[in-house]
């Protein structure tokens, strides 16, 4: 999922800024703001600051983020707090400084109501913890931004608990996510088969692969003397600035994970039986998600037993979205899963490759509904193999099955003309076409 950054023009600072920003100019004017050697207010100065994290001059980058992090927590959260501040600024410092300002700090930007949908879309895509559960639970953001969904759901450090939530308010609220992966499989998750039942079944399609988990944190880098430093013997908490968004700041006041986790009206988790209940293990599956995200596809037998033992406890919901995000193993054993929405779901996973179709297509264990929908798909029977191991599953329908018969080797004909394991009509039809081909007859 590709985030476009906010545009950030010069135009957008104090204009007696310009001269020292301007990216043409010489490094050492713009070296001025980078190491804040100006007598600026934070208001003036953070943005500005920020213009120059993505500056073409390494140093004054490094020497923008370094100014920041020097910066007092308090002066910091008390501008990004602020709905005064440019969109395009807390943009940066989001993008530029997460994993290396505090998590609080970052927090402020998801509770400024100022902040841009891209902003949004980034954390949302990108971040953990407290974060993630301050965007689920802003629904006003979320109906206009609908992408938000999909950002969330492919994060794979969103909680499920998190993540069901949203997708049960985005149902029921009809936001236009059908084009997301998945999407009949979550409708009847939330409203039942007959809702989902009513949804045209598109075409299985790879869609774009999600963004890359982000990397781990970063430790806070200790920073020199600066002229924002605050004197190390003061072990008192700043408190918020006066010029702190009071609803920032209220919001922040009483937040705290234990409120965050409480049920919201009209929400709950999704058990195994498709309905919405409290009990979902969410470290457990986090953990899991990550781990087959970062694991290498190769077939690795402990990997495998590891992802099966874990999946005979997880409910269809954790299920269905493993199956959209997991790794060749985790495709593996999910496939041949008897919910349809699970199996279903493996087909529109983007690592999905045309080795595991034709596996998939060979698989006598798989449901009917997996095999019919790899026979439709133009692009999968374009493989040879696909085709070939199509007319060897009983299961694929016997129409489809004589169509792809004109394009198999005469050898695979034969072999199929012998099998017993497939319908009559369709050996038959192998035979009387292999012997079409044979030389003198």
């Amino acid at each position: 999922m590709k985030i476009e950054p906010v545009p950030f023009p010069i135009e957008s600072l104090d204009e007696k800024l310009w001269p020292l920003l301007d990216p043409q100019g010489a490094p050492a004017r713009r070296m001025l703001l980078a190491r804040a050697q100006l007598p600026l207010a934070p208001d003036v100065l953070i943005p500005a600051v920020s213009f120059l994290l993505e500056d073409p001059d390494q140093s004054v980058r490094e020497a923008a983020t370094k100014t920041l992090l020097d910066i007092p927590l308090g002066t910091m959260d008390g501008v990004l707090s602020s709905t005064a501040t440019l969109p395009a600024a807390l943009d940066r410092v989001a993008r530029c400084l997460m994993g290396k300002l505090g998590e609080e700090s970052i927090q402020r930007v998801a509770l400024n109501r100022s902040a841009h949908d891209n902003t949004m879309l980034f954390l949302a895509n990108r971040s953990e913890g407290t974060v993630l559960e301050i965007i689920s639970q802003n629904q006003s953001r979320i109906a206009a931004c609908p992408s938000m969904v999909q950002a969330l759901y492919f994060n794979p450090r969103a909680k499920m608990s998190t993540v069901s939530r949203v997708l049960e308010f985005a149902v029921r609220e009809k936001l236009p996510i059908q084009d997301m992966p998945g999407y009949r499989e979550i409708v009847a998750g939330v409203l039942g088969d007959a809702a989902a039942a009513a949804i045209p079944e598109p075409e299985p399609a790879r869609p774009a692969p999600q963004a890359a988990p982000a990397p781990p944190p970063m430790a806070r880098v200790d920073p020199e003397p600066s002229p924002f430093a605050s004197p190390p013997s003061s072990e008192v908490a700043t408190p918020a600035p006066s010029g702190m968004d009071d609803f920032g700041a209220q919001l922040m006041e009483g937040l705290d994970m234990e409120m965050i986790e409480d049920d919201i009206d009209g929400f709950g988790d999704m058990d195994a039986s498709g309905s919405f209940a409290d009990e979902v293990e969410d470290e457990e599956f986090e953990q899991l998600l990550l781990s087959v995200l970062s694991a290498a596809e190769e077939d690795d037998e402990e990997a495998s037993k590891a992802i099966w033992d874990a999946v005979k406890k997880m409910g269809v919901p954790e299920k269905i979205r493993l199956a959209l995000m997991g790794n060749g193993s985790a495709r593996g054993i999910l496939i041949k899963d008897s919910n349809k929405m699970v199996a279903m779901s493996v087909l529109r996973n983007p690592g999905l490759g045309d080795k595991e179709i034709a596996a998939a297509a060979a698989n006598r264990q798989i449901i009917e509904d997996v095999i019919r929908t790899i026979a439709s798909s133009r692009e999968w029977v374009k493989n040879y193999r696909v085709k070939y191991s199509l007319c060897m599953n009983p299961k694929t329908p016997t129409a489809q099955a004589m169509n792809f018969l004109k394009h198999l080797r005469t050898k695979d004909l034969k072999t199929l003309a012998t099998s017993k394991d497939i319908p009559s009509v369709v050996a038959k039809g192998a035979k009387r076409l292999a012997q079409t081909r044979s030389p003198g007859q």
